[in-house]
């Protein structure tokens, strides 16, 4: 399928528009003619030239050269969010260590969500000088920031084999390092950490357990999977007893976010786990829970007199 150069300027202003926009989604680039995508790209130089962060973030879908020579020209002008972008945008785009040290020396003065952006954009950096910086990123207090740190460790360090499946040791220690608790996510992404440094160091993959092992019977992960969609039914605790070590870690890291949400099955489920610290995990979580999830907030208190 291809379109016409009047078809990309168009969808480039309707981006434009659109004060929703963060970056302008320019892949359709490759379809044009090859005349036609020297003067597409003129257009997000051009606007980039101009200061327009959101075409700044475009540029990698421009020539390297032209791109690399503008964005440097553009380094250190502008607001601090467009001096972001130009940094964030040269990781993509160049991506040498230089940039990507940059980009991580900036990044305590940028606000979650530009911090978010740069940790993907380090992320998709193809250059080993962007795993230190990702490493660093486990310990950031914005969620998003983790989860794009996370991401881009398990693929530069080759590990997606064992991403999977859902109740993998590796995904179990992602998830609760995603967790928003902050009773919880610090010392599981130490954990994290520790276990992408020691394969970096050349620890196998069968001693640090990322080889998922199933119960016993292998589809208690997935009844419990299914009882969690619904909270109008109970968990099947009972089961918990026969569950192996990895699904067990599993089912914890998932209901330790489901305190989070509020599921008034959670406090029960992690008691009858024997979850470290359930009571500071509990107290946080009713603490920043709302008024209003009432239920909720009277199992995590009934389980806290149980547990005293």
């Amino acid at each position: 399928m291809t379109i016409t150069l009047e078809d990309f300027f168009e969808q480039l202003e309707e981006q434009r528009n659109d004060p929703r926009t963060i970056f302008y989604d320019a892949s359709s680039i490759i379809e044009l003619s090859e005349e036609d995508q020297v003067k597409a790209e003129e257009r997000l130089l051009v606007w980039s030239a101009a200061g327009d962060s959101r075409a700044v973030e475009a540029l990698p879908f421009v020539d390297e050269e032209r791109a690399v020579a503008l964005l440097e020209s553009l380094r250190g002008t502008g607001d601090t969010w467009f001096r972001a972008s130009v940094i964030r945008t040269l990781v993509r785009v160049r991506g040498d260590a230089n940039d990507i040290e940059q980009l991580q020396d900036s990044l305590q003065q940028l606000d979650p969500l530009e911090r978010t952006l740069a940790a993907y954009s380090i992320k998709l950096s193809e250059k080993t000088s962007a795993i230190a910086p990702l490493l660093d990123l486990l310990d950031d207090p914005t969620v998003s920031v983790r989860v794009n740190a996370q991401e881009g460790l398990v693929r530069k360090l080759g590990l997606t084999q064992f991403d999977e499946p859902r109740q993998s040791p590796l995904r179990s220690m992602q998830l609760a390092g995603m967790c928003a608790l902050s009773t919880v996510w610090p010392s599981a992404q130490l954990k994290l950490r520790s276990v992408f440094e020691a394969y970096l160091s050349g620890t196998s993959s069968d001693d640090l357990d990322l080889v998922y092992k199933a119960s016993k019977n292998a589809e208690l992960a997935g009844i419990f999977w299914q009882a969690l969609k619904d909270r109008s039914k109970p968990l099947p605790l009972e089961l918990v007893s026969a569950m192996g070590q990895h699904d067990r870690a599993w089912l914890e890291a998932v209901l330790m976010a489901r305190l989070v949400s509020c599921d008034p099955r959670s406090p029960e489920a992690l008691m009858t786990l024997e979850a470290d610290g359930l009571d500071i995990h509990l107290r946080e979580a009713i603490a920043i829970a709302d008024a209003s999830e009432q239920s909720f907030i009277s199992a995590a208190e009934a389980i806290l007199k149980r547990i005293a």
